[in-house]
């Protein structure tokens, strides 16, 4: 039975890149396995150890995780899937992980009556995801330094918590205090300066939705995103959900492909039950 899977690369790095770390894994997987890599649609920055090994473009699927960067990357992924697809299931590393959780869980909550937007799910390295919408997450303005430039009553009504666990707070490029306005802003977005920025971020203590689907997590004990990770196991359902938690930091780990392996496949195979 043929597996087609969508690959959403990390921040920073392409569809090739992503391919490239993760052929180690794949190239030992039967060849029914399809995976296809696909681009995020903004360019960004990337880390100095990557840019020494390959070359551009660094992309990502938004600079900033806001309730509209949010929503114009699930739109973008959905264009995808409209043009490539069907896909049996998602494949994630890193911010790319994080758009894949976000997207499975907005499915379930607006369409709780339809199939699962994807099978199963191989998530790699996964910081926390954040929602397209005011009603789910933490209210995390406060971490990325914007205040509150509206009528507070826009958020009051949802009455979602703004505290986050102290525990999360730790790499400075995802809860982030910028100097630039617009960094918290889409292209379209910089056109309506007087609109609210958001960040709401899925948390298992403030959301009751979990990923009701096969789930793969896999993520590093010297990875930076190791705690966020270990919160996003918690947005899965338990009884679903894999992991391979290894000791090396923020990266696919070529080392394990055999146990990669056999994780996906017995993913697939309780799709198949």
């Amino acid at each position: 039975m043929p597996c087609r899977i969508l690959c959403l690369h990390g921040m920073g790095i392409n569809s090739q890149i992503f391919a490239s770390q993760t052929e180690s894994f794949r190239s030992l997987l039967p060849s029914d396995y399809d995976f296809t890599f696909v681009d995020g649609p903004t360019a960004c920055m990337p880390e100095v150890a990557i840019a020494k090994v390959y070359p551009g473009p660094y992309l990502c699927w938004y600079r900033t995780p806001t309730t509209e960067s949010v929503t114009a990357a699930h739109r973008h992924v959905k264009s995808i899937m409209a043009e490539k697809g069907p896909f049996d299931a998602i494949m994630g590393f890193s911010q790319g992980a994080a758009v894949a959780v976000s997207m499975i869980l907005r499915h379930q909550l607006e369409t709780p009556s339809t199939p699962p937007l994807f099978k199963f799910a191989i998530l790699i390295g996964s910081p926390l995801p954040f929602s397209h919408s005011l009603m789910y997450g933490i209210d995390t303005r406060d971490y990325f330094g914007v205040s509150c430039n509206v009528d507070c009553s826009v958020l009051a009504r949802y009455n979602r918590p703004n505290k986050v666990p102290t525990y999360l707070i730790t790499p400075d490029r995802y809860l982030k205090n910028d100097g630039d306005e617009d960094f918290h802003r889409t292209e379209e977005a910089c056109q309506q300066p007087t609109a609210a920025i958001f960040y709401q971020m899925f948390h298992s203590t403030s959301d009751e939705v979990r990923m009701d689907i096969p789930t793969v997590h896999i993520f590093g004990r010297r990875d930076p995103w190791y705690l966020h990770s270990k919160d996003v196991l918690r947005l899965a359902c338990a009884e679903r959900a894999s992991v391979l938690e290894h000791c090396y930091g923020h990266e696919v780990p070529r080392q394990l492909s055999e146990e990669i392996c056999d994780l996906i496949e017995s993913a697939f195979a309780l799709v198949e039950i």
